[in-house]
């Protein structure tokens, strides 16, 4: 019985994998995860890449990548209505329905936001060396 327990409690923990688990006769944990891919973003000298992204709900996050030599970048998200459910820690959510940079990040640095919601979300990147007053973009949530 105590290895029953222990088996099932490592298990939860996720330090067993579930054909151990079932050779010895302990349930097997079984989860449903919906498949989902993070989306990227890139931020180049010439612009976005892509000018326009379509994601899924299931994707959620989306990072922005500064892959450019020597820009220092920010950026604005409009969500307009729309909730905003997590940014990462250079992101910061604003009154006015928008999702700005805390701060410039600089090349091989990004940052990232969720989207939970579907909707059309434009977004601006300012900073660019090519387009200093800045670049817009979309992103397509389905």
């Amino acid at each position: 019985m105590f290895l029953r327990s222990l088996l099932s409690l490592l298990l939860v923990a996720g330090m067993v994998d579930a054909a151990s688990a079932e050779s010895s006769g302990a349930a097997q944990l079984v989860n449903t995860i919906p498949d989902s891919s993070n989306k990227l973003v890139k931020l180049t000298s010439s612009g976005v890449s892509p000018q326009i992204l379509h994601m899924s709900l299931q994707d959620s996050i989306v990072f922005f990548l500064n892959d450019t030599k020597d820009s220092l970048t920010t950026l604005e998200i409009d969500f307009g209505t729309k909730h905003m459910h997590c940014n990462g820690s250079n992101m910061r959510a604003d009154s006015d329905g928008k999702a700005r940079s805390a701060r410039p990040f600089g090349p091989r640095d990004f940052a990232a936001t969720c989207f939970h919601e579907p909707g059309t979300f434009q977004y601006k990147v300012f900073g660019l060396n090519s387009n200093p007053s800045g670049v817009t973009g979309t992103i397509v949530v389905q």
